[in-house]
């Protein structure tokens, strides 16, 4: 299974009791059931589910990728010209497997090579990058702009103060 949670504490820490409440059910059944995981995160190493994850007894693999090394494509990439943005922040990838999941799916040298490719392939160009900062430059323009129109507004239309003209 992939997890891929929203980057929220609480809800990244509700994942990681949740993936390895399962993980150790599954090692406690009779035959050892072959589950496995591959979660990424944020690279936050101070946060709970970091911390739990990587000290499980269940982690097979642990890989950090540097923020300049990849990108990533958000929820409305489909409908963009450049899909892949800018990490702001390391991505950990960690495999967590039952003894027998690490058997059958070995996340080993080659495993992690072919992971750092996939993610070094969603590096944004620098044409992409510029044009991300031309478009968001102007969307903050615009709502600041929109900002501007509602003070005039609200001050009587020319900017000063609302009077009566005295």
């Amino acid at each position: 299974f992939a997890a891929n949670p929203p980057f929220v504490h609480p809800i990244m820490d509700s994942m990681a009791q949740h993936i390895l409440s399962m993980l150790q059910a599954a090692a406690d059944a009779q035959g050892d059931h072959a589950l496995s995981f591959t979660v990424i995160i944020p690279g936050w190493a101070e946060s709970e589910c970091y911390q739990k994850l990587k000290a499980s007894p269940f982690m097979r693999r642990h890989v950090l990728i540097a923020a300049a090394d990849h990108g990533y494509c958000d929820g409305a990439s489909y409908q963009r010209q450049d899909p892949y943005r800018h990490s702001p922040f390391d991505t950990a990838v960690l495999v967590m497997q039952t003894d027998k999941a690490a058997r059958k799916w070995a996340a080993n040298d080659g495993f992690e090579a072919g992971l750092r490719t996939a993610f070094a392939a969603c590096v944004p160009s620098e044409a992409a990058v510029a044009r991300q900062l031309k478009r968001d430059a102007g969307a903050r323009g615009a709502v600041e702009g929109q900002g501007e129109k509602k003070k005039r507004k609200r001050d009587g239309g020319d900017g000063g103060p609302k009077g009566d003209g005295a």
